[in-house]
């Protein structure tokens, strides 16, 4: 996220996604097989019909709403979150002029969704110890213990 952008609300909503129902077997001639013909198989027939149990799927929505002090400024944020391989249908809702605590921001609304078929299994996640000094408005970031995961995170730049 651009250094001078800043976030207001952050709204997620899943829904779960109904599995598919397979369709009814068929025999030979295109009936359709009954419970008892099932039955009548072989234990080798049977076991090839176990089916996998497939895990819940979700469909994920995420709308945003920030400041920043110009488009260019949401226009790279918006590029940061088109580049991330788990976000889908990044769209821009508005971006209006916005009277701040007496500084003109661009107030934004950003909609996207997270990719259902993304395994989150494999990512790491970015680890950024932060300080804050109650002596300063600003956040201080440790770069100590800083570990470089630039392909997990979008924005993040490697050497950081």
């Amino acid at each position: 996220m651009p250094e001078r952008l800043s976030l207001l609300e952050f709204d997620m909503k899943s829904e779960k996604v109904k599995a598919s129902v397979a369709a009814p077997e068929k025999d030979a001639k295109g009936r359709m097989v009954t419970q008892a013909q099932e039955r009548g198989k072989t234990k080798q027939d049977a076991e090839k019909k176990v089916e996998k149990a497939e895990p819940p799927r979700y469909k994920v929505n995420i709308a945003m709403t920030g400041v920043a002090p110009t488009d260019l400024e949401v226009s790279k944020y918006m590029t940061e979150l088109n580049a991330y391989s788990l976000l889908r249908d990044v769209t821009l809702v508005y971006s209006e002029q916005k009277e701040i605590d007496g500084r003109t921001m661009r107030q934004f609304k950003i909609n996207l969704s997270l990719d259902q078929s993304a395994d989150v299994r494999r990512i790491n996640p970015l680890s950024v110890p932060r300080v804050k000094n109650p002596m300063k408005d600003d956040m201080q970031f440790n770069q100590t213990n800083f570990q470089n995961t630039a392909s997990a995170q979008p924005g993040s730049q490697e050497g950081q």
